[in-house]
């Protein structure tokens, strides 16, 4: 089992969870859930954005709320975990692309001041500075997304985590966690496409290929839209019961041919055609500015987000669009083999692409604000959870590598006993006497002397050299003998041979031949008949061949001085 992480995307309305097991080579989604964020008061704002003391309230009414929601998760056991990413919020950060003409991390942190400069209306270098470099643009650039954000805003975001007991590995600018979860369920994608993220008060537009971003942008619209305008359709709604009635009754679908709409669906469809046309609107133009930037459309549009639930907005906006439209499919193996969570996904996708930065996916695009003072340094508690955990490992590791090695020394022994007594056993053999050691068969050679050597002066080729030189040597003395087949085999020390003669005294002259040579010996001689095929006589020898013989025991003793 893996170490398991957490995903949260604290959304406007509603909390999401997803959970990973993620271990050294393998990922894989175990559970999803949703809470409500249950607000005790609208959030609120002055015209100018400056913060009054109702949207101060507000913002603490909120910070409970997602507390409360947070707390109905912890109890249900659902955050317990190794490691958590969270999405930061788009308060006081700047995101804008550039382009340079090279992708290594040193060389775009040394330029990013320069480069920001004049960029946005901050100075640059009183900013905290991320980056994430996406796909490669036409001119050959590399498109590079930097977000420029205020050191105290991100340390507000993380002590309003940090407040929730919860230290997140990652801290991700949206909607690039979209990107990640997107770019992990499609895989490989050379051609681009499209994901729209759509949630309660806004939606976010992120294009992919080839597992890298290529254009980002915050469109208009949002699910609030669509509640706003039934609640104008329909004027005795309030906001909640206009809300629930959207889940239930929203659509954007036309009705059958043949059928009919009444007064209240005619009512929801022309409302929630109206909330949807600023999210169309916008979407046009993004989608016609990256076809432009990249000299190449978008050739699919995938939804996800709450929003993306509305009945009938996949085709409402293919029409409108002129793209292919669906729900982002859940088509990984780790994935389908969990119906119900695939079902929920496009809920999810968030969650999703903040658990997979968290889980440190290498291959996931992401925007990680988490950088410089405000660096994951992990707790305590997690890192002496985690040596403890290594040094279980390690010492099963070390364990394992002993008994290993005792294994392995036990086989090369029993190797070691096979050889020596295959060694003893050709010693006797050769020598008359069993001999293992290296040092031991080196004397017993030098011991021996030239003459008693026992390793062959010559080898097979040279004694079937020599009979044929014998059989030549009696045909030239006036006897006619031929060795029609000659073996001679040095491992079992035999040699034979089959010829015909014309006479039985050409077989003794060939025969005294044969005994002159000094590697054969004990010559045997077969049946000498008349031959069934021609005229002479059909003959066999056969004997020893070995050039290897032990000294005699004379010889021994006339080396030893005449001593027995």
């Amino acid at each position: 089992m893996g170490s398991r992480i957490i995903g949260l995307d604290i959304g406007t309305t509603s909390l999401r969870a997803v959970v990973l097991d993620a271990g050294f080579r393998s990922l894989s989604v175990v559970e999803m859930c949703e809470t409500e964020i249950t607000l005790a008061a609208p959030l609120a704002s002055s015209e100018t954005g400056e913060e009054t003391a109702a949207s101060a309230d507000a913002s603490a009414s909120r910070i409970l709320a997602v507390s409360e929601a947070l707390e109905r998760l912890r109890s249900q056991g659902m955050l317990e975990a190794e490691g958590f990413g969270v999405a930061a919020t788009s308060e006081g950060i700047y995101l804008t692309p550039i382009a340079l003409p090279f992708s290594g991390a040193k060389e775009i942190a040394a330029v990013l001041v320069p480069q920001l400069d004049g960029r946005i209306p901050e100075d640059v270098e009183s900013l905290q500075l991320a980056f994430t470099v996406g796909n490669r643009l036409p001119s050959g650039e590399h498109q590079v997304f930097v977000a420029a954000a205020k050191p105290e805003a991100v340390a507000d975001r993380l002590e309003t985590i940090a407040a929730w007991g919860i230290d997140p590995r990652v801290l991700e600018l949206s909607p690039f966690p979209v990107a990640a979860a997107a770019a992990w369920l499609l895989g490989p994608m050379p051609e681009p496409v499209a994901v729209l993220d759509i949630g309660a008060q806004r939606a976010s537009l992120v294009v992919i290929a080839d597992q890298k971003v290529e254009f980002v942008h915050t469109v208009a619209g949002g699910g609030a839209l669509v509640t706003a305008a039934i609640m104008r359709a329909f004027p005795d709604l309030d906001e909640e019961t206009a809300r629930m009635g959207k889940h239930r009754d929203g659509s954007l679908l036309m009705p059958a041919e043949g059928e009919a709409w009444t007064e209240d669906e005619e009512l929801v469809f022309s409302a929630c055609e109206e909330g949807v046309k600023p999210l169309v609107r916008d979407l046009r133009r993004s989608l016609h500015a990256h076809a432009t930037q990249w000299g190449r459309p978008v050739t699919r549009l995938y939804l996800t987000g709450g929003g993306s639930q509305l009945r009938g907005l996949s085709e409402y906006l293919g029409s409108a669009l002129g793209v292919e439209t669906e729900l982002l499919p859940a088509t990984r193996a780790e994935v389908v083999a969990m119906p119900d969570l695939a079902e929920q996904l496009p809920m999810f996708t968030t969650a999703l692409g903040l658990a997979l930065r968290a889980a440190g996916m290498q291959s996931a695009t992401g925007l990680d604000l988490r950088v410089g003072a405000s660096a994951f340094k992990g707790t305590t508690e997690h890192l002496r959870g985690r040596l403890v955990e290594m040094a279980a490992w390690g010492g099963a590791i070390v364990a394992a590598l002993m008994m290993m090695l005792v294994a392995r020394a036990s086989l090369l022994q029993a190797e070691v006993d096979v050889l020596d007594t295959e060694l003893a056993k050709l010693t006797t053999e050769v020598m008359g006497k069993p001999v293992t050691g290296s040092e031991s068969i080196l004397k017993a050679i030098k011991e021996s002397g030239d003459e008693a050597s026992f390793i062959p002066k010559q080898s097979a080729f040279d004694i079937f050299a020599a009979v044929t030189a014998a059989v030549q040597a009696t045909s030239d003395e006036g006897y006619d003998a031929k060795a029609k087949q000659v073996e001679v085999d040095l491992q079992r020390k035999q040699f034979l041979i089959k010829g015909i003669a014309d006479t039985a005294e050409s077989v003794d002259a060939l025969e005294t031949k044969l005994s002159e040579i000094g590697c054969i010996k004990e010559i045997k001689r077969g049946s000498v008949e008349a031959s069934r095929t021609s005229a002479g006589f059909d003959f066999d020898m056969k004997g020893t061949a070995s050039c290897a013989a032990i000294a005699s025991p004379a010889k021994k003793a006339a080396k030893s001085g005449g001593k027995p």
